[in-house]
């Protein structure tokens, strides 16, 4: 009996801990977050962060949202990140999964490498203060690494190399980056390849997809060649997983869902003279309304006999708050608020033009180009804006006060990042505050150039029906790939000059890659969300 229990028990074991490693990830966005924070505690053994930690990296949480240095909102969505004071010596290329962050904080650690997939985490603090009090900042401050991102370690450390290697699965697909521009080398062996070594790619490009992984454990391994000249070996234990997540539960015969709260998952359009809902399928849904076409009075469209999937016709133009509260039998509630936009039925969707002295903060472009910014939308009753930066001795300067223009220009700015602050009343007497970082590089140094492949950016991001790239100058060949490897885009010729947008109809929604050759056929990508609200 005891060689039996003994025997079930030795199944067993390896099973809970499979399951344990079960989460279910309702975006992209929330896996790579996972794979983020998870690294960052597996690149730094000697810390001292919360046990919460070692929890995800043994894969016995999934929620990050549980642990105590990490900011969330009422959705449970990642909004910050503050472990300053942790020892932290790494950061992983994985870090690239916190690129939604609204701030972050790594002051008075032990770093003294950067990888340039920090560069993501840019917009999060506007300040130039994340390195403060690390071995790192006396080779470059925060502001001077935005407007430069690259692999980056104090002489005194060995070059990223091997270990510096990042890894983030999504469902079968496997992404590989950090991989350098020499010699590399990626192969793979586990039971799906039957244990025999399939070789990947030589001479990877520095991010490489491999897609189409049956479930099951991998062993991969990475040989490079470091900057330095010498060479380096790893492998990585990977485990492929089913991302099974459960199916909202829908609504019962009496138009009532009897399903848990999820106001993350809900998805909002406007469309002509109609707005619609979907996902409303917890125990009871309440939807509402607010808007100028409503005299700014709340108007409830359903309570409690909401469908899951909810149409409201005749809503006259204008643009619109949303307001949805849900709860569930156990007494959980959770509430979202969209902004939606509602055009007459025979008119195109168009995004939403605030009306002349209103407020407009949500509508407000901020561009930097070469030793200038620009800021558009200024429709409001009265505007202030203003910028702070290096460039400023970090002293607040102000553009205009009262007597700002709908477009405003800011021109021989030093090269650098600066916060541009916009504060706006409306004639209603209400007020909104907007701030944008802005990076602002040499005017006399042409960001079209793309000598080193990577002076271009994207817009906007997340994407909805179209894809602006800036920053290009004569004609490049651009790909774009989804999150398994597809390439579901190839323009062989696209002549920046005269291109403006890349249409993205019938682009489903989640991540993508958009890879940039140029005449030298030197690759540089970029990587963005696609999110149709409809």
């Amino acid at each position: 009996m005891k060689k039996i229990t003994f025997f079930i028990a030795a199944i067993a074991m390896p099973f809970f801990n499979y399951l344990m490693a079960q989460c279910s990830f309702a975006t992209q966005q929330q896996r790579y977050e996972y794979a983020a924070i998870k690294a960052i505690y597996e690149a730094n053994p000697q810390n001292t962060l919360s046990n919460e930690w070692k929890q995800l990296a043994n894969n016995q949480i999934c929620d990050v949202c549980l642990i105590p240095e990490l900011y969330c909102n009422e959705r449970g969505e990642l909004k910050g990140l503050s472990i300053g004071g942790k020892n932290i010596s790494k950061i992983p290329r994985e870090i690239v999964g916190l690129n939604e962050l609204d701030f972050f904080d790594l002051q008075n650690n032990q770093i003294s490498c950067l990888p340039s997939q920090a560069q993501v985490l840019c917009n999060a603090d506007p300040f130039g203060q994340v390195l403060q009090g690390n071995p790192i900042s006396s080779l470059t401050s925060w502001s001077s690494f935005c407007s430069n991102p690259r692999d980056l370690c104090l002489s005194s450390v060995p070059p990223l190399a091997c270990e510096d290697v990042g890894f983030i699965s999504y469902l079968d697909t496997l992404i590989v980056f950090g991989l350098g521009n020499n010699y590399n080398k990626v192969e793979i062996i586990g039971a799906a390849t039957n244990w025999r070594v399939w070789e990947i790619c030589t001479y990877c490009t520095e991010f490489t997809i491999i897609p189409e992984l049956p479930v099951g454990d991998y062993t991969i391994k990475i040989n490079l060649t470091m900057p330095d000249g010498g060479h380096c070996y790893r492998e990585k234990q990977i485990t492929i997983y089913d991302n099974y997540t459960p199916s909202p539960t829908p609504p019962s015969s009496d138009n009532m869902g009897d399903g848990q709260t999820n106001c993350h998952n809900l998805i909002f359009f406007g469309g002509g003279n109609q707005i619609e809902v979907g996902g409303l399928s917890a125990n009871r849904n309440k939807v509402e309304i607010i808007g100028a076409p409503t005299d700014w009075r709340t108007e409830v469209l359903c309570d409690g006999n909401c469908n899951e999937f909810e149409m409201f016709d005749q809503i006259p133009a204008g643009t619109y708050t949303v307001k949805v509260n849900q709860s569930d039998r156990d007494g959980n509630y959770c509430y979202r608020e969209e902004k939606v936009t509602v055009t007459e039925s025979n008119q195109t969707p168009n995004a939403p033009v605030p009306i002349g002295g209103d407020i407009s903060c949500d509508f407000i472009t901020f561009q930097g180009f070469g030793g200038q910014i620009h800021i558009e939308g200024l429709t409001a009753l009265y505007n202030k804006v203003e910028y702070i930066g290096a460039g400023t001795g970090w002293k607040v300067k102000t553009i205009c006060d009262g007597d700002c223009y709908s477009d405003e220009r800011v021109f021989d700015l030093p090269e650098g990042s600066y916060v541009v602050k916009v504060n706006q009343k409306g004639v209603s007497g209400e007020y909104c505050y907007r701030e944008e970082l802005v990076q602002v590089l040499r005017s006399n140094v042409s960001r079209n150039s793309l000598a080193d492949g990577n002076d271009f950016t994207i817009a906007p991001n997340p994407a909805r029906d179209y894809l602006s790239v800036r920053g290009l100058e004569g004609t490049v060949q651009i790909n774009i790939y989804n999150a398994f490897g597809q390439r579901v885009k190839h323009i062989p010729q696209y002549d920046a000059s005269s291109s403006s947008t890349i249409d993205l109809t019938g682009f489903e929604n989640g991540m993508y890659y958009l890879q940039i050759l140029n005449e030298q056929h030197r690759p540089a990508t970029r990587r963005f969300v696609v999110e149709h609200l409809r």
